[in-house]
C-alpha cells in the first residue's frame, strides 16, 4: 500500500479535528456596543466634552469606555483641545453616584503650559451632573495647575462636529498662579 494517502488521510483528519474543535468553544462573541454621545460643559467655564460611550457586551461590571474630544468653546477656532480617553463607572467612594474620569493632552500654552490633564468628577445619576477637579501634569519642580471651581453639567450635544457655543471663559485661560497648588 501507497504511504501518500495514508499520509494525506491522517492529515485530512487532523485539520477536521482542529476545525470542530475551534467550534466548539464559546458560541457569544465577546464585542463592544457604542451607546452614543454624551456632552458636558461647566458651570463657571464655555469649555465642552463630547464623548462616545461604549460597553463591552457580556461584561460583568458597568465600566463603560469613553473617547472624544474636551476643547475651549471661544469665538473662532478653539483656543486648546484635548483628545481623551477615560471611564465612567459606579462611584466607590460616593456610593449611588458615577465615577467620570478622562485624560488628555493638548499642546496650547494653556493650563500654564501643562500639556497632560485629566478631569475627575463624581456624577449625580440622574443628572449625570456633579462636582469635579482638573489636575495638568506640570514639567519637572513645578506645582500642578488645579481646578476645582462649580459643577460638570450634562448638556445637549450639538449636531454636527462643532461644539455647542457657551457663554463664559474657557478653563485653561485662568491664570496660572491662582490654579498653581
Amino acid at each position: 500500500m501507497c504511504k501518500f494517502p495514508r499520509v494525506f488521510f491522517t492529515f485530512l483528519v487532523t485539520v477536521l479535528i482542529l476545525v470542530a474543535v475551534s467550534m466548539v468553544g464559546s458560541d457569544q462573541v465577546k464585542a463592544e456596543t457604542e451607546l452614543g454621545d454624551s456632552c458636558w460643559g461647566f458651570s463657571a467655564f464655555s469649555d465642552v466634552i463630547r464623548v462616545t460611550l461604549v460597553q463591552a457586551d457580556l461584561a460583568s461590571d458597568t465600566f463603560v469606555a469613553l473617547h472624544g474630544r474636551w476643547q475651549s468653546n471661544v469665538p473662532g477656532p478653539a483656543f486648546y483641545q484635548f483628545e481623551v480617553t477615560g471611564h465612567m463607572s459606579l462611584d466607590n467612594v460616593t456610593p449611588g453616584n458615577v465615577a467620570f474620569g478622562i485624560s488628555g493632552s493638548q499642546m496650547t500654552t494653556a493650563f500654564g503650559n501643562d500639556q497632560n490633564c485629566s478631569i475627575n468628577a463624581s456624577l449625580d445619576p440622574v443628572t449625570l451632573s456633579g462636582p469635579y477637579r482638573i489636575v495638568c501634569s506640570p514639567g519637572p519642580g513645578a506645582s500642578p495647575f488645579v481646578v476645582t471651581a462649580g459643577t460638570m453639567v450634562s448638556i445637549a450635544c450639538p449636531v454636527g462636529a462643532s461644539p455647542q457655543k457657551r457663554a463664559g471663559p474657557a478653563i485653561g485661560e485662568a491664570t496660572n498662579e491662582a490654579n498653581r497648588q
